[in-house]
């Protein structure tokens, strides 16, 4: 009984650790988009001439305010631009004798700026000038669209809100391979114009011969519910798997508002989105991973036109306290996900997982675990998601849901904040709290499944 037991234990463990490891395999690395190789049925760029040549210009979008790429009015609009281009540098207004806008119309043209050049005669002047200036700048003189070659290997993640000053205007990401093409393609000599101008600190702005042309499927299908509104791409699934969808996450609203009552947590409406598949989700979002939930909406992979309803309660839990308390550290907001999943379906699985880790030592030690960013690191994170929910759902229980809303709430910005907030709510330290967590773990008997869940039932 006690061998059948722990094999079904560890096969828990198994199939959850199988799960996390999927998330980080099937989503692509950045390069994959910077590779002229790569196909992309949502989006393209070329430079082109009159003739009817052109080259491939790999790109990724920027984001704008944590929801879609810039241009597309939040998934409904597309972006198709066909424009000439201007080079400016590395578009930074410093002085009136050096300003790359002067004597040009930019007046509907792609603007190209280099960022991150390494232009040593004006770096400490250059570094006091964000990017964002930069790219205001060229909105601000005209510009219909921004194109941001990036020094950097497989640039990614640029994210901006309320800073840009019209998020109508498409900003895309180039690498130093794009940048390179452009240039060759408007009969520059690319290494000969990074070189004078790092050795000599200046720039000449100049229009470029070539054309750009810019093609993002930006308009999503559109679904309106008293809960929830829904975009998902046109043809990636048919509208009734989408209403059936709505009722799944209509439940989960219902289910957690009860879960947390005590707590007095309200559901504002919310946006979700829905993609095909990781490659287009990740294009979209920026975001590698199954799901994503911020204070903007939700963004989650749909495979075979369904969902796991403890999938959706797990990434509803986190708008739910993103709206109503704010945000907090990785491994706290990881755990309410987790254990809202947990409660939803199956009350055992991450005390399981979590007391395999533990029996093998295996588990990092707790305060580690509270500095983890879980979905970076695979080992940290196919550890972390289980811990983090058994941990949550140990001090719900033991403590209340009044207590855990304060530790939610109280200030945790800094590590001392961080330290001091257990004694400060619970009056223990947290070695103390982790000691009676494992005492906890390993107290649960060979039946666990039928103890934990008949323990849990009672209070």
């Amino acid at each position: 009984m006690k061998t059948t037991q722990t094999l079904k234990n560890l096969t828990t463990a198994f199939f959850f650790l199988s799960i996390i490891c999927q998330s980080f395999s099937q989503c692509p690395d950045r390069e994959y988009y910077y590779s002229p190789e790569t196909d992309l049925p949502w989006a393209s760029c070329y430079v082109y001439h009159a003739g009817g040549s052109k080259t491939k210009i790999p790109f990724l979008p920027a984001i704008y305010n944590k929801q879609a790429p810039q241009g597309t009015s939040c998934f409904t609009k597309d972006i198709a631009l066909d424009l000439r281009m201007v080079f400016v540098g590395d578009g930074k207004v410093l002085a009136p004798d050096y300003d790359p806008y002067k004597n040009i119309d930019f007046t509907g043209k792609a603007v190209l700026i280099c960022t991150f050049f390494p232009d040593t005669l004006n770096k400490k002047i250059k570094d006091k000038v964000e990017t964002f200036d930069c790219i205001n700048q060229a909105v601000k003189h005209g510009a219909s669209a921004v194109v941001i070659a990036d020094f950097n290997q497989s640039p990614y993640n640029y994210r901006f809100g309320e800073e840009y000053v019209n998020k109508e205007i498409p900003l895309i990401v180039i690498d130093k391979r794009g940048a390179d093409k452009i240039l060759h393609s408007a009969g520059k000599n690319p290494e000969e114009l990074y070189n004078q101008w790092m050795l000599t600190g200046k720039f000449t702005p100049q229009e470029l011969i070539c054309n750009i042309k810019i093609d993002l499927k930006g308009r999503f299908n559109h679904l309106e519910k008293s809960n929830f509104t829904y975009y998902y791409p046109f043809e990636s699934f048919n509208p009734n798997d989408i209403e059936a969808l709505s009722e799944e996450n209509d439940r989960s609203v219902d289910f957690l508002i009860g879960l947390f009552e005590k707590m007095e947590l309200k559901w504002d409406k919310t946006m979700t989105v829905y993609f095909p598949g990781y490659d287009i989700k990740s294009f979209y979002t920026l975001h590698c991973g199954r799901g994503l939930a911020n204070e903007m909406g939700v963004f989650m992979v749909l495979e075979n036109t369904r969902q796991e309803y403890k999938l959706i309660v797990h990434e509803n839990a986190h708008k739910l306290f993103s709206d109503n308390l704010g945000d907090n550290t990785s491994f706290i907001s990881e755990g309410i996900g987790m254990y809202s999943e947990a409660e939803a379906t199956d009350k055992m699985a991450n005390h399981i997982t979590t007391l395999n880790y533990l029996k093998q030592q295996k588990l990092f030690p707790l305060e580690r675990m509270m500095n983890f960013n879980i979905g970076q690191i695979p080992e940290e994170t196919a550890i972390g998601y289980p811990a983090a929910g058994s941990f949550i759902g140990f001090i719900i229980d033991v403590y209340g849901m009044e207590l855990f809303k304060k530790l939610y709430m109280h200030k945790h910005s800094t590590v001392e904040d961080r330290r001091a907030r257990w004694n400060n709510v619970y009056g223990k330290t947290l070695e103390d709290l982790e000691l009676e967590w494992h005492k906890w773990l390993l107290s649960v008997p060979p039946n666990a499944a039928q103890a934990i869940n008949a323990a849990l039932t009672s209070r």
